[in-house]
């Protein structure tokens, strides 16, 4: 509960404890970069791994203290550093020094979490909705033993927030499990990053990729601005990757379309754009923050 947090909240700076102030400055800068000045976020011990930058843990933590704790300070102070704002290009004396980019000299391409990925589809088809969902979002009788059922009211295709879907230990949705969600019976500090071929399957037959992209497709063929296929790919562009597609990508996508038969002709044109769209949702260029 939120009366919770500010308790716990109030009792960390109590203790007024540098190390303890180490460890959250360590776990914000880790999520907001990627990697930890401390790699092994959950070892400040003898047994992990040596801080890359000591003087910057030692001067955040200390920051971190002197504005009372806020996290809402540190989060700003870091995301408007020179470090923060680097851009991901690559340069070839940099990467011969420091190939694995232990010095921040560049911004490590990151693979969106599976929360991200959720919500980028349901804004993608036009279904996310912010608000809350009403109410609580569990049902069954709880309890232990064989007959004690829990289960959530909220599923994958549900147009809240992932935020707000409830998870339940050993009853993860699909799409948690195939984009690296922790498991919630254990403390993770830091998440496993895999790629493997279930996360493009997911994307290319899971209901919910699929009806995202047909509700763009849908909406861009409506669209009484967009008066020729070059406009709807641009526009599908900007929508799913942020940016214009190149002259070599439009091309490339009107062949595509041309190239694919659908079973109805009556939703032919509905089915090639949306199996264009799905093609963009399955992008590493969708699923990356760079």
């Amino acid at each position: 509960t939120a009366s919770g947090r500010l308790q716990l909240a109030d009792w960390i700076a109590s203790t007024n404890n540098p190390l303890t102030a180490r460890v959250m400055v360590n776990r914000v800068w880790q999520h907001l970069f990627g990697r930890g000045i401390v790699p092994t976020v959950d070892d400040f011990g003898s047994t992990g791994e040596r801080p890359s930058h000591p003087d910057l843990l030692d001067h955040l933590a200390s920051r971190f203290m002197e504005n009372g704790w806020s996290v809402k300070q540190l989060i700003r102070a870091v995301i408007l550093s020179r470090t923060y704002r680097m851009s991901s290009d690559t340069y070839p004396n940099n990467t011969l020094i420091d190939q694995s980019n232990t010095l921040f000299w560049r911004m490590q391409p990151r693979r969106l979490e599976v929360e991200a990925i959720r919500d980028a589809l349901l804004q993608v088809g036009g279904l996310l909705r912010l608000e809350r969902p009403p109410g609580i979002q569990l049902a069954g009788n709880g309890g232990k033993g064989r007959y004690a059922k829990t289960r959530s009211l909220l599923t994958l295709n549900s147009p809240y927030r992932t935020v707000y879907l409830p998870i339940l230990r050993d009853l993860l949705p699909e799409m948690h499990e195939v984009f690296d969600f922790p498991n919630p019976s254990q403390i993770k500090g830091r998440r496993d990053v895999t790629t493997v071929a279930p996360q493009s399957l997911f994307l290319l037959n899971n209901e919910l990729p699929v009806r995202a992209a047909g509700q763009l497709a849908r909406r861009l063929l409506q669209n009484p601005r967009l008066r020729n296929d070059t406009a709807r790919i641009q526009s599908a562009w900007l929508i799913t990757l942020g940016r214009l597609p190149e002259a070599s990508e439009i091309r490339a996508t009107l062949d595509f379309m041309k190239s694919l038969e659908a079973g109805n002709p009556t939703d032919a044109l509905v089915y090639r754009w949306t199996a264009a769209i799905q093609a963009l949702l399955t992008t590493t260029e969708f699923r990356y923050v760079r």
